[in-house]
This record gives C-alpha cells, sequence and structure tokens, in this order.
C-alpha cells in the first residue's frame, strides 16, 4: 500500500497532504472504497512489523476505524485524485459511515482558504484527541512538514517574535503525539 503507511485496524487516522503530496494516500482511500462497497482483494496485505497483522480488509472493522484526509490544492484543476476523495467522501455522507472524511482546501478558490499554521494544526489535532488518534501523515512542501514537527514536537517556533503567546500544546514540555503516533513523509 503506497508509501508504506502501516495503518492500524483501528482509530483515528489523519493524513495532511498538499499537492502531489496526497499521491501517498490513494491506495489508502481507494482500499477503504474497496472495503465500503464491500469488494473483496485476494492477498491485500499490508507489509510492516505486523501492525495490520495480515490483511487490512480483513482485520479492520470500519465502526472502529477512520481516516481524516486533509488536502489542500491551489485550484481543482490542479489537483489530483480529487474525484475520488469526493466520491467516496460522499458515499460515506449518504450512508451514514464514519469511515473517511475528506477536508479540502483550494486557496486559490478560497475553499477553506485558512493557512495550515500552526494555530490551525493545534485546532484541527484537538477535535480529535491525541489519545484517539492512531497515526498522522504529513506530505507537502518542505515548508509545511517542517511546521507539523515543530507542533507534533512541542518544539518553540525559530523566530520567538512569532509565538504571539501560544505554547506547545502540552505546557508540561512533553512530546504532543509520540514518534510512533505522526510521520513527515
Amino acid at each position: 500500500m503506497g508509501y508504506g503507511l502501516r495503518p492500524k485496524p483501528d482509530g483515528v487516522h489523519i493524513a495532511f497532504a498538499a499537492g502531489t503530496g496526497v499521491l501517498c494516500f490513494v491506495d489508502l482511500v481507494a482500499m477503504i472504497a474497496n472495503f465500503m462497497l464491500n469488494i473483496r482483494q485476494r492477498n491485500s496485505s499490508i507489509q510492516g512489523n505486523g501492525e495490520m497483522g495480515g490483511s487490512f480488509i480483513g482485520e479492520t472493522d470500519l465502526e472502529k476505524f477512520q481516516f481524516h484526509l486533509y488536502a489542500s490544492f491551489r485550484s481543482r484543476k490542479d489537483s489530483v485524485a480529487l474525484e475520488l476523495f469526493e466520491a467516496l467522501e460522499d458515499f460515506c455522507r449518504r450512508g451514514g459511515y464514519r469511515s473517511f472524511h475528506l477536508h479540502l482546501r483550494l486557496s486559490q478558490e478560497k475553499v477553506n482558504p485558512q493557512r495550515w499554521d500552526e494555530a490551525f494544526i493545534r485546532q484541527e489535532i484537538g477535535k480529535f484527541g491525541i489519545e484517539n488518534i492512531s497515526k498522522v501523515w504529513v506530505c507537502g512542501p518542505p515548508v509545511m512538514n517542517e511546521t507539523f514537527d515543530r507542533v507534533f514536537s512541542a518544539r518553540p517556533r525559530a523566530n520567538a517574535s512569532d509565538n504571539q503567546g501560544e505554547g506547545p500544546l502540552l505546557d508540561d514540555g512533553q512530546t504532543v503525539l509520540s514518534p510512533e503516533q505522526f510521520e513527515i513523509l
């Protein structure tokens, strides 16, 4: 599957991807779509330290598995795989399924134009509760990846004057997400 994402069979999984960074997640979205449509694939095992056991399809309970894809493009014209993402989002919404959610940002078209800055990241991660998050992946341009890494690791900003009184997510200086919970691709 894709980049070797190694999702867990349950819990909240979140991806923040910009531009072609969404390509890392197309296989996972397609697998969820196939499962939702009851299409069984033989030998569809996920590689990786046994976190998923054998088969993603066989061991995943989509009542307990959620994948939230935050996808950012300049415009629909510049998007990649957006039709697949929107179709699965629509299918899940109409059927009342919680296993896939698309959070779309189209910056030039003013669709959810808020930048993915530290405040946005804190707000979005806070919606799920750190204890419920199985995995967070980030794939985008270097500046974006660095911002997410800084927030997830609760490291202070390079320019303290940018802080505007916002501290790390946790006051005790601990890592916000454990290294097993997030991955910068």
